[in-house]
């Protein structure tokens, strides 16, 4: 697996670990446009993840980073244009894609971010290792908290909706790729996750 856009690693540590669980075995490629090579000492050792050392632009992936392609909650970031560049890309090369979003264009998600600072202020002291500068831009000179409420107010508005990723995958050449788009539920009727699949038939 080729995960791009991977951050501070993403959901792949856990993944990894329950996918072992069950008998399935992977190895996982980190990659960013700016790696944080420092995150590789949060994973367990026996995880087979590892951090690509240089830069990866999502939008050019080397044919060299082989195997399936995996975005966590970072398909949104990209423009329109930029987007279908992405999957035009993986449908003519032929190569699995997966790509999943936790953040949606919906009124109750909006409603819950613009509460957001109200939990920062919360939970912040329970926040280790204990730092003063973090109280200081938290609750002296409020930064972090709006800083929270507009970057994930941007993200919900931002994701892409099922109906707009199915006028991208509509325009990528067919060339035997099959597409998958769909939401994974909770229990509880609420939405959890929206993702698009590729592969090839």
């Amino acid at each position: 697996v080729v995960d791009l856009g991977s951050g501070a690693g993403g959901p792949w540590p856990l993944l990894q670990t329950e996918l072992a669980s069950i008998g399935i075995s992977l190895s996982i490629l980190l990659t960013d446009k700016y790696p944080d090579l420092t995150q590789l000492s949060n994973v367990p050792s026996q995880l087979s993840i590892r951090y690509y050392p240089h830069s990866v632009d999502a939008l050019a992936v080397s044919d060299e980073l082989v195997g399936c392609r995996t975005l966590f909650t970072c398909f949104h970031h990209f423009r329109p244009h930029q987007a279908m560049t992405v999957l035009r890309q993986t449908s003519e090369r032929q190569v699995p894609i997966a790509i999943f979003e936790f953040t949606e264009r919906k009124w109750s998600n909006i409603l819950g971010i613009l509460l957001s600072p109200l939990l920062v202020w919360l939970h912040t002291p329970s926040i280790t290792p204990f730092r003063w500068k973090r109280l200081l831009w938290t609750y002296l000179v409020p930064v972090i908290p709006f800083l929270y409420m507009w970057d994930g107010l941007v993200s919900h508005l931002r994701t892409y909706t099922i109906a707009e990723l199915q006028a991208m995958i509509d325009t990528c050449p067919a060339c035997d790729f099959q597409w998958e788009i769909g939401r994974i539920k909770h229990p509880t009727g609420d939405t959890v996750l929206t993702y698009l699949i590729g592969w090839k038939l």
